[in-house]
């Protein structure tokens, strides 16, 4: 079994085909179910898992690991978010009947069935730990602390909690909502947990591709990971649709704001509903179909205003890309909002939003055409 663990380098392109991202959930039967079929089938000639080698080697330890002077080195918040992880998991999967990382445990053996090389391509646990200590505020501890003990109660926390099947792996809208609102929460914390493994992990397979640049790699990952991986390992440059959506009766426009993370650009700036257009759709088609997933509510009254197009990068790859900007209305409240991208929806009239940390793009548009919007 080949395990090792490949230095950062500079961005390069990786070719989609190259490498194929599974996400999984740890202690669901489906993961450990398809992440073994999918290897065995395929047959790939690289498997990396999310694991670093002190984790890979606990996986395969008859007896649990014990507590060591590594893990006290954490830090107190690391050194308790492990303890607490640990035993979070380990009930769950005892409700399921399956232990944690079994997931992890079926992609390693499953790639020594066909003979396949096994990487190891998450961050060390213990930095990871360490950087918790050290990066995350003490407010936002505290108010993690907090969290954790008020949030059971919450009519919405157990609302969320009922569409969860821990025998399956969530679906990707209950992940991205999940994951929005909790980043947006806890910015610095997810920072340490999601992002910046994240960016090291596809920097890991961008490496291990490169040495190895005629193989099949697939990558196994927690279902949190898979989707921003898959963005920051093939950035594309879509042409977009979006709609300055007006509220019919308090006239104030509709604004999301955007997560925080490095695989979107202009993270943490205000912006109207709408995204990519998919091949064979209009614009109209596109948006909305993209207010129907993020926001969940009747519009209508659309009117096209303006066509950009604008050379852009993202994530070091170069482009054109057209922009179909519309105007809507609507008679939703926010309460009517099913919020589904970005973890906040806002009302704010055209002042308002001025005075807001905007996308550059549509602070330009509102002070173009700001009389026309207003009598919109």
């Amino acid at each position: 079994m080949a395990i090792q663990i490949q230095p950062t380098s500079k961005k390069f392109a990786v070719p989609r085909s190259k490498i194929q991202v599974i996400g999984t959930s740890h202690i669901a039967k489906q993961s450990i179910q398809e992440v073994s079929k999918k290897i065995l089938d395929e047959k790939p000639e690289i498997v990396c898992v999310e694991l670093d080698k002190a984790r890979i080697i606990g996986l395969f330890q008859k007896q649990p690991k014990k507590v060591s002077l590594a893990d006290l080195k954490a830090g107190g918040f690391g050194f308790l978010f492990m303890i607490l992880g640990r035993w979070i998991q380990k009930k769950l999967g005892a409700e399921v009947g399956i232990m944690p990382g079994a997931d992890m445990k079926t992609a390693v053996l499953a790639a020594r069935n066909v003979g396949a090389k096994i990487y190891v391509i998450d961050k060390p646990i213990n930095q990871t730990l360490y950087n918790l200590s050290k990066q995350v505020s003490i407010w936002e501890k505290l108010k993690l602390f907090f969290y954790i003990i008020f949030s059971p109660l919450s009519s919405k926390n157990r609302k969320l909690a009922k569409q969860f099947d821990l025998t399956k792996v969530p679906a990707q809208k209950l992940i991205d909502q999940l994951i929005s609102e909790m980043r947006y929460k806890f910015p610095q914390l997810f920072k340490v947990l999601l992002d910046d493994r994240n960016v090291y992990m596809a920097n890991q397979l961008k490496n291990i591709a490169k040495a190895n640049p005629k193989s099949e790699i697939i990558a196994v990952v927690g279902a949190g990971h898979e989707k921003d991986l898959k963005m920051l390992l093939n950035p594309k440059i879509h042409d977009i649709s979006t709609a300055m959506i007006k509220n019919a009766k308090t006239g104030k426009f509709l604004f999301l704001y955007r997560d925080n993370k490095p695989s979107i650009p202009y993270p943490n700036t205000w912006v109207g509903v709408g995204g990519g257009i998919k091949k064979g759709e209009t614009p109209l088609q596109a948006l909305k179909r993209e207010i129907d997933h993020e926001i969940g509510v009747k519009v209508y009254d659309y009117k096209l205003i303006e066509k950009q197009n604008n050379q852009v990068e993202n994530l070091g790859v170069t482009g054109k890309k057209k922009a179909y900007i519309y105007t809507a209305k609507t008679d939703a409240k926010l309460k009517d909002i099913c919020l589904m991208e970005g973890p906040v929806a806002k009302y704010f009239s055209l002042n308002q939003a001025l005075r807001k940390r905007l996308h550059p793009k549509v602070r330009e548009f509102i002070l173009k055409y700001r009389k026309q919007l207003e009598v919109a």
